[in-house]
């Protein structure tokens, strides 16, 4: 083969191997639904089920980066805690293992079979509930075969005077190793590809079992590395798993590479030695290789993941909005007693109400006398809240509910829909007002608008929580229908007021109508409150 053949048919070897990666990852990817995201998230109660969850999840993405990722979305969400990810995090290492060992079984003929199968269902199937599974299925063929075509033009690659030089300084070397392994991971961003290219290397008589073992316990300190550019700007609870991910990731790199070391200039059975007891080529020798530096952490880890949980949360503890979308009152253990539950529920919706008149202080004129959460902010954890109190309701009604029960989870839902719509309504109010100059003519009633908001729902508030019949009667009285009045307003202010832009038209009406619909929804839940004590 002459010089030019050998690197196209390495570069398509390798070129091959990553286009089926891709189409396995992103195939595999797709059949993890999100009801299987919440089979994760409900079933981690145990070490056992961490464990297995941990391998699925790894060998489903085939990256340590995308489950740390996929984690993250659970977390923020509320179906997983980070102490609950953690083991997950660390044996979703194992589940990557599994493609390099199918990856070092030599089936050459077999490879060809696959591919030509593969092929087949992949182009002739119709677009079905089988789809993703025909597609992975043709990506991994493709990765199988481009390593076959990868190995085909290393060997010859490996018979070149240049390379055999390059090569030899590396074998000579102690650290020149350890700057390959953490190189390649950063600029290939996955674990399994890199070894696959140092699986190559190694059938092909370029490296041994030595330079081997120190190149795959480096890439950990490029993973390490990777996440850390990849994860720049998160921050608060989601950033605990990031640091779990680079702390894990390093310190195995950091023993794993003393103890190769150790073995090399002392020659102390270790490492090494138990590689070779398990295999005889080098292909299934960095396979092994491999799954050693995935389940080291497991070993090093897997006793202290309740002080690591709280070492992270002192290290990046929640923001200000992730503390202000936590639950407070809804757990899974008051599910027992769904009596309790659905009071938890209203004590939830409460404390969401309560952030209104926070939410319109933003735009206060004694803003600047208190310290407030910004309005988006709120908007935010809101809902989240909301969207978890809608999932807790949804089990509820799982459940054999008596009459009197079922009565109050009807109400419930009803002032989670009105919930909804204030939620909506506040933000787009204050939003609409928030770092605006108005003119003279409306700054006054824009003014006057907020601060009766913000009264009606101090007013509302307390009514709620206190319950009694007067109070209940007041707030009924000052979010009475308010549009005849508003009607009026605007009437007065488009036909006297002249030094008014279009703009500030515009304003107008779009103000009072946010302000007349907060109103009458707040008028609403008073009604409901008021059915509610009288039976």
């Amino acid at each position: 083969m002459s010089i030019l053949e050998i690197i196209a048919t390495m570069i398509a070897g390798i070129g091959i191997f990553f286009g089926g990666l891709k189409i396995l990852s992103s195939s595999l990817k797709n059949l993890a639904t999100h009801k299987f995201r919440l089979l994760v998230a409900r079933w981690t109660g145990n070490s056992f089920l961490s464990a297995f969850w941990g391998v699925v999840s790894g060998a489903v993405s085939q990256s340590s980066f995308s489950t740390v990722f996929i984690l993250i979305g659970l977390v923020r969400s509320g179906l997983i805690t980070v102490r609950k990810a953690l083991p997950i995090l660390s044996w979703s290492n194992v589940g990557i293992t599994l493609l390099i060992f199918l990856v070092a079984i030599n089936l050459k003929i077999g490879i060809f079979v696959i591919v030509g199968l593969s092929g087949f269902l992949f182009g002739l199937h119709k677009e079905n509930r089988w789809e993703n599974l025909y597609t992975a299925f043709f990506g991994f063929s493709l990765l199988l075969f481009g390593y076959q075509v990868l190995k085909s033009g290393s060997q010859p690659f490996a018979q070149m005077e240049i390379i055999k030089d390059v090569f030899e300084h590396a074998k000579n070397s102690y650290l020149i190793p350890v700057l390959i392994g953490v190189i390649l991971r950063l600029l290939i961003h996955s674990s399994p590809a890199v070894t696959v290219l140092i699986m190559s290397f190694g059938h092909a008589g370029l490296i041994g079992l030595d330079q081997v073992i120190i190149i795959i316990f480096s890439l950990g300190i490029g993973e390490a590395l990777t996440t850390r550019i990849l994860s720049a700007g998160i921050k608060g609870i989601s950033k605990q798993l990031i640091i779990f991910r680079i702390f894990e990731s390093v310190l195995t790199s950091v023993v794993l590479i003393t103890l190769s070391y150790i073995e090399i200039l002392w020659n102390i059975p270790l490492v090494k030695e138990l590689i070779r007891f398990l295999a005889v080529n080098i292909e299934q020798q960095t396979a092994y290789a491999f799954l050693i530096a995935k389940i080291t952490p497991l070993f090093l880890l897997s006793y202290f993941f309740d002080p690591i949980y709280r070492l992270l949360q002192r290290l990046s503890p929640p923001t200000s909005e992730e503390g202000l979308s936590e639950t407070m009152f809804i757990t899974e253990q008051s599910l027992s007693d769904i009596s309790t539950a659905l009071i938890l529920v209203e004590n939830e919706q409460i404390r969401i109400l309560e952030r209104f008149s926070e939410s319109i202080d933003n735009i206060r004129i004694e803003k600047e006398r208190k310290q407030i959460h910004n309005f988006t902010i709120i908007r935010k954890s809101n809902v989240v809240l909301i969207n978890e109190i809608d999932m807790y309701l949804k089990r509820i009604i799982n459940f054999n509910l008596s009459h009197s029960n079922s009565e109050i989870y009807v109400a419930l839902q009803k002032r989670q829909d009105l919930l909804k719509s204030i939620d909506e309504t506040v933000f787009s109010f204050v939003s609409s007002i928030y770092d605006r100059q108005f003119s003279n003519g409306l700054d006054n009633l824009v003014r006057n608008s907020t601060e009766s908001l913000h009264a009606n729902f101090i007013i509302a508030v307390e009514a709620i929580n206190s319950k009694e019949e007067l109070d209940i009667e007041l707030l009924l009285l000052i979010t009475d229908d308010k549009g005849q009045l508003m009607e009026q307003i605007r009437r007065y202010h488009l036909s006297e007021i002249h030094d008014l832009s279009p703009d500030d038209k515009a304003s107008l009406l779009y103000i009072t109508d946010l302000y007349q619909r907060t109103i009458w929804l707040l008028n609403n839940w008073a009604r409901h409150i008021k059915i509610d004590v009288e039976e």
